[in-house]
């Protein structure tokens, strides 16, 4: 049951891992082209800015599907990578499969379960006894730390759009610092989707290896 649960992860990781990818590669793309519309639209023939609106909007989908696809492979993966951790009888693990992956979707529960989940995860598949399960693990941190970068900028998107739509009421802001608030908030969103990438590569080769059931093995 162990080597079967491993052998899926492996497929799931791959999976999740280009998904994850692809995202990055798309905003980057969307952003270079969208810059170069800024500056190239002024002396651009007609035909061509009709093009480059299509390769953006070919691009956005993209980008759309990708994203999609992340968030239900990654809720995937997160589960069978916890059940392999019960599986193979390492010890002391403070969230099931089920809770861990459920996590990310609950509000207000997902500003800190997720992260705590998956630190212990990144922990104990690289072989971490149950003490330092809550010790630091690079790219969970910085995963969860591009997530709430993300999540202040789009809350500051979200109270400026909401804030403008009140009649009467104007928000005055320089072109420049709209542009830089989405920016930011999709540079943030890469960020979190190339940590996230780099743990399922970690955790995933872990599992492969076998490095959690070291602690298994020590404690049997």
């Amino acid at each position: 049951m162990m080597d079967s649960g491993i052998r899926t992860l492996g497929t799931l990781g791959t999976a999740t891992r280009i998904a994850l990818l692809t995202y990055v590669g798309s905003v980057l793309l969307a952003f270079v082209v969208q810059l170069g519309l800024v500056f190239l639209l002024p002396q651009m023939p007609i035909g061509n800015a009709v093009g480059y609106t299509i390769v953006i909007g070919i691009i956005g989908i993209v980008q759309l599907g990708s994203f999609v696809a992340s968030i239900v492979l990654v809720a995937i993966w997160v589960n069978q990578a916890h059940r392999n951790l019960h599986d193979g009888g390492v010890t002391g693990l403070n969230y099931s499969p089920g809770w861990a992956t459920a996590s990310f979707f609950i509000p207000f529960v997902n500003l800190w379960v997720p992260f705590a989940s998956t630190r212990e995860l990144y922990n104990r598949s690289i072989g971490k006894a149950e003490w330092h399960a809550a010790t630091s693990a690079g790219p969970v941190t910085s995963w969860y730390t591009c997530n709430w970068a993300a999540f202040i900028f789009l809350a500051a998107i979200i109270t400026v759009l909401y804030l403008e739509s009140i009649p009467g009421l104007y928000v005055i802001m320089p072109a420049f610092a709209a542009i830089g608030l989405f920016l930011l908030f999709g540079l943030f969103m890469v960020g979190s989707a190339w940590f996230m990438a780099q743990t399922v590569a970690k955790v995933t080769r872990a599992q492969t290896d076998l490095e959690h059931v070291s602690q298994a093995d020590v404690f049997d």
